[in-house]
């Protein structure tokens, strides 16, 4: 009794096979390099995410943000642990921020940006990262939990231990 099979759901956002200007422009996606990574302003880093200024276009129109939402992650041809990842996921959390920021605080985004570039290069002496904390502790983001590291595959047997330092604790709290 073989159930007949479904097609396999087509996410919007990624790219069909055979569409040409689609796959042109994943592949651009994946041979560019974020060029921001020592920034000497936050405009930079919003340029370059969004592909404004002298980022135009780079990889492709709508820089970064295009090809997140068009492409996923199937774009990155780098690891997320590399350091290009990392600062990817800085700068997606800057942006974040400054849309938040703008929105908390009523301001326009070049505004906010203004802002945060004083903040950048006054109080943060220009660390990207420092500047990034200093808008954790404004509220502007926040982070997520911190994920649990995977023993055998399936953290099962971590969790196991856990739960039984747990027990331990509990019983040496009663005594």
């Amino acid at each position: 009794m073989n159930k007949p099979r479904r097609p396999p759901r087509r996410d919007a956002r990624m790219v069909s096979p055979g569409d040409e200007g689609e796959e042109d422009d994943l592949e651009k996606a994946k041979e560019y390099r974020i060029q921001t990574r020592l920034p000497t302003s936050v405009q930079a880093v919003w340029d370059e995410w969004f592909g404004l200024n002298s980022y135009a276009n780079q990889p492709i129109p709508g820089g970064i943000h295009e090809c997140e939402k068009r492409f996923g992650t199937k774009w990155r041809s780098f690891t997320p642990s590399s350091a290009e990842g990392k600062f990817l996921s800085r700068m997606k959390t800057f942006v974040g921020a400054v849309e938040t920021a703008a929105t908390q605080d009523g301001r326009s985004v070049p505004a906010t940006l203004d802002e945060f570039d004083r903040v950048f290069s006054m109080e943060t002496d220009s660390s990207f990262s420092g500047l990034l904390n200093n808008l954790l502790e404004k509220g502007y983001w926040q982070r997520g939990k911190k994920r649990k590291k995977k023993v055998n595959g399936s953290g099962r047997r971590q969790q196991q231990e856990e739960e039984q330092e747990e027990e331990v604790q509990q019983l040496v709290a009663e005594l």
